[in-house]
């Protein structure tokens, strides 16, 4: 209030500049701080409840295995995708090579118990198929709920989708799979270092049986699939480029959506402020600001607004602009340095 009494009493019946330079700490409400030593117990914990989407792969009574990712259902149908190159190699393991046509798949936590699940013949005819190395899997519900009896089918979120525009270099990620058979763990420490129709990310963690696995954020949104590694970068097909091909197949087959409530940040925010005033009088508009955010970079961003002081005997109505840079992101939490320049009457 006392800001806004020097402001107004300072203003005169011309037009004069406004500048304002402050320190900002922008908290979205979903915010959650972590530090930057989270532990993969706590990162497990977070990430538990999406992780379900992942399963694993195998042909008993052959070693080979990989990973999928649950996409969709339709019909009686769940849908899990996964990388061709995941099915090649169980085929491999047979003497000679064989063309898989079926795999079984095991379901978080029923992870003693397989279901056939039915490779669908464009996996090997696509003629982009060797481009994508991507593949579809069909299981029947009826084979999970007998075979799989843990696994809760109403439990499925496919709420859980991230649009590349999402995603940005340094963010960090998640690779979950099967690795040596060990499957569902949560690494720690992967970034992403490129974004594009196919994402790199820097990792430690990614090895055989890791492939067609989900690239999680750290919000639990599958940004890609994991295609290969080459430590320390690791490979993935994003889930737009993923999608886009797997309906050019069969529309249903997929179900994995963008959340209701994007992640943060957004590529727009509208901020809103309201002022007390010391004066007691009707019939004023009361004090306040509103402001337009846009981003221009994964630091940079633009903010345009209106604000209106209006103390006891005067008013100052002024439109301000400016540029903000942030600091790098701790969960949703970040510190932004702005500065504004208004013209205000």
């Amino acid at each position: 209030m006392a800001i806004q009494s020097r402001l107004a009493h300072s203003a005169l019946s011309g037009l004069q500049a406004v500048w304002i330079a402050s320190l900002a700490l922008a908290a979205p409400i979903l915010s959650q701080t972590r530090g930057s030593q989270t532990s993969v117990r706590s990162d497990s914990a977070r990430l538990a409840p999406f992780t379900s989407l992942v399963v694993r792969l195998t042909d008993p009574p052959r070693e080979a295995h990989g990973a999928g990712i649950i996409v969709g259902e339709s019909n009686g149908t769940l849908y899990v995708a996964t990388a061709r190159h995941v099915l090649e190699m169980i085929g491999g393991a047979y003497d000679p090579p064989r063309v898989v046509t079926s795999v079984r798949v095991a379901f978080f936590p029923d992870t003693g118990a397989t279901v056939p699940g039915r490779v669908d013949a464009r996996s090997y005819n696509d003629t982009n198929v060797t481009r994508y190395d991507i593949a579809l899997l069909a299981i029947s519900k009826a084979d999970i709920q007998r075979y799989a009896k843990r696994f809760d089918l109403k439990k499925l979120d496919f709420n859980r989708r991230s649009d590349r525009s999402h995603v940005r270099s340094g963010d960090r990620v998640y690779s979950v799979g099967c690795p040596q058979g060990v499957c569902w763990e949560v690494p720690t420490d992967e970034s992403v270092l490129n974004v594009g129709e196919h994402l790199t990310f820097l990792t430690q963690f990614v090895r055989p049986g890791n492939s067609g696995g989900a690239l999680f954020t750290e919000w639990g949104e599958v940004a890609g699939m994991v295609l290969e590694s080459k430590p320390p970068i690791g490979h993935a097909i994003s889930t737009d480029a993923l999608i886009e091909r797997l309906r050019s197949w069969d529309a249903s087959a997929v179900s994995l959506r963008s959340p209701t409530v994007p992640p943060w940040p957004y590529a727009f925010e509208i901020e809103a402020a309201a002022l007390a005033s010391q004066s007691r009088q009707s019939g004023r508009y009361p004090s306040g600001r509103a402001t337009l955010h846009g981003s221009l970079a994964p630091v940079l961003s633009w903010h345009a607004g209106a604000m209106r002081l209006a103390p006891e005997n005067l008013a100052l109505t002024a439109a301000v602009a400016g540029l903000s840079i942030r600091s790098p992101r701790i969960g949703r939490t970040t510190a932004a340095v702005f500065v504004d320049a208004g013209l205000g009457r």
